[in-house]
């Protein structure tokens, strides 16, 4: 009995040592799977560092870009109005300036090219001035040095006028 006894306790020994060196080397696995897991997630958290580095650095380059945006977008407004000013400031000087040629046709009818009554006359109702056209008018029914020096004076006023 006793030999029964030392056979199944060697057994029990062997069992238990298998046991001891079985958990040894799952432990010794778990641990190498241990480490290579923190080498891992220590990898990972400084890629996740440096997503959110790069994220805000990202923002901040957002932020920046529409804030410029924003800016060439006023600018863009105050040049289209500035342009807008221009242009109509263009086209009143554009009708100065051709209200300035029809007077100007009637002072080189009169001096330079000294065209009879007739081609006067017409370059005076091109003009469309109703004051010039009646000054034109007492000049034709009441011919007179007083009265052709009136007329004379308007038109070079109406130039001067036109070109101011």
């Amino acid at each position: 009995m006793k030999k029964i006894f030392t056979i199944v306790g060697g057994l029990l020994l062997v069992i238990a040592i298998l046991a001891a060196v079985g958990l040894g080397i799952w432990a010794y696995t778990l641990n190498t799977k241990l480490n290579a897991a923190q080498k891992q997630l220590a990898s990972l958290q400084g890629d996740y560092n440096k997503l959110k580095s790069d994220n805000t650095q990202l923002t901040s380059n957002l932020n920046q870009t529409n804030s410029t945006l924003d800016q060439s977008k006023s600018d863009l407004a105050k040049t289209q109005s500035d342009l807008a000013t221009a242009n109509s400031d263009k086209t009143a000087l554009q009708a100065k300036i051709d209200m300035a040629k029809k007077y100007m046709t009637v002072v080189d009818a009169v001096f330079v090219t000294q065209e009879n009554d007739a081609g006067v006359t017409a370059k005076i109702l091109a003009t469309g001035d109703t004051t010039l056209i009646n000054l034109l008018d007492t000049v034709t029914k009441t011919p007179s040095n007083a009265n052709y020096q009136a007329l004379l004076s308007y038109l070079f006023q109406a130039i001067d006028k036109a070109l101011k």
